[in-house]
């Protein structure tokens, strides 16, 4: 090859290598950006955030819906699992929390009509220690130590913004340890008709 057809190649070559650490990178840092929004500080991993109702002015999530109400929490796997607690809803309405891994990839979902209205403890964990909890728990596997985890609650019907408002105060994300002592004391009172 002469001169002019290296400098050629050299340049795709480094387009192509470019491109591809883009591609490799650009997910991270898109999740780490919106994380860092919903949690300023690294003491709020693991616990819940109540996002406020969608106007044209307020708007926490991604192309938000306004007839949903959100609810967010910031998991660190690193510090144990995290027990999730979707709290029970009749089968008239919907709710659901997904789970999204660090890099925006959504890993897992569960709705009120996946449990039959009944409330819902969830144990995510890391893969490797899977077999460490109960088997009676609701297990996943996160793909990554840190991720998110999203609550969302439509509005249907006769259901006004106060009272799914205090349907998601339910919505728990936290160290397992933790919830598990506050286990015996939570009740889950709220049952819209």
């Amino acid at each position: 090859m002469n001169r002019r057809s290296n400098c050629i190649l050299a340049c795709l070559l480094g387009i192509a290598f470019g491109f591809s650490a883009t591609l490799v990178s650009l997910p991270g840092l898109i999740m780490e950006q919106a994380l860092s929004k919903l949690t300023p500080t690294e003491s709020e991993f693991n616990s819940v955030i109540h996002f406020p109702m969608v106007t044209e002015h307020a708007r926490s999530v991604v192309r938000p819906s306004p007839d949903i109400i959100y609810s967010g929490c910031r998991f660190d796997l690193t510090q144990g699992a995290v027990r999730v607690t979707l709290p029970s809803l009749d089968l008239d309405h919907y709710a659901s929390i997904s789970f999204f891994d660090d890099r925006t990839n959504h890993f897992h979902s569960v709705s009120n009509h996946d449990l039959d209205g009944r409330m819902g403890l969830i144990s995510l964990v890391r893969a490797s220690d899977l077999s460490d909890h109960s088997p009676t728990d609701h297990q996943i596997a996160a793909p990554s130590d840190q991720g998110l985890v999203l609550f969302r609650r439509i509005l249907t019907g006769t259901v006004t913004p106060e009272r799914a408002n205090e349907h998601r105060g339910g919505f728990d994300c936290s160290v397992s340890q933790k919830v598990l002592e506050n286990a015996q004391s939570m009740t889950v009172k709220d049952r819209p008709a």
